[in-house]
């Protein structure tokens, strides 16, 4: 087999049933009303379910409560490992880019597929906002060089990015998104576009 990539483009702005899209357990639902998914109980991810994909750009547009409402985006992480399901883990592989607290102080998390489940925190990034509008749409951006850079920023209401900072780290250089959730307060996914490349093997066919 040889290593093949190709670009790569997903779009889901929920405006009709696309949870087949997903890997999930009963952890989130669709909001028909409001044509968006909704996170209904803590310790759960919901993964995209699409190939190892390595990425150039996630971006994802929120609604959040204005209180503490602990989630995030899991990416170049490991779909199928042990716990895959779980926003903590034993054995979970990748990165999550992690909100909490009222105003969503961002973070950055790396699994290390390690048996006791604890990440290793890499960077803190600062509030989502000041003050958090449960009225906006917020649209939280991870862009990827290439070469294991990453560069977080957010924008309000389609409004200008602001760059919250960048880290390095190349543990993971491809793998799987998800959006993950540590609590039963709603917050709301309105938009979710992913770009990159996709990574596979492919077969080898000699001619006689």
């Amino acid at each position: 087999n040889v290593e093949v990539t190709e670009p790569f483009w997903f779009r889901d702005e929920f405006g009709e049933d696309s949870l087949g899209r997903y890997v999930m357990s009963s952890g989130f639902t669709r909001d028909t009303a409001n044509s968006c998914l909704k996170n209904t109980t803590n310790n759960q991810t919901v993964w995209l379910n699409l190939a190892n994909t390595r990425l150039e750009e996630i971006v994802a547009s929120f609604k959040f409560p204005g209180v503490h409402c602990p989630g995030g985006i899991k990416f170049h992480g490991d779909a199928s490992a042990s716990h895959n399901q779980s926003f903590v883990g034993n054995h979970q592989k990748g990165y999550l880019l992690r909100w909490g607290g009222v105003n969503c102080a961002l973070d950055v998390l790396k699994y290390d597929n390690l048996s006791t489940g604890t990440p290793t925190s890499l960077k803190s990034f600062g509030n989502v906002d000041t003050t958090i509008d449960p009225m906006a749409i917020y649209q939280i951006k991870i862009s990827h060089d290439g070469n294991g850079t990453y560069t977080i920023s957010v924008s309000k209401n389609g409004g200008e990015y602001v760059v919250k900072g960048s880290f390095t780290d190349t543990t993971w250089t491809s793998g799987h998104t998800g959006i993950a959730s540590d609590t039963t307060t709603s917050f709301e996914v309105h938009d979710l576009q992913i770009s990159g490349t996709r990574v596979y093997q492919k077969p080898i066919h000699r001619g006689a």
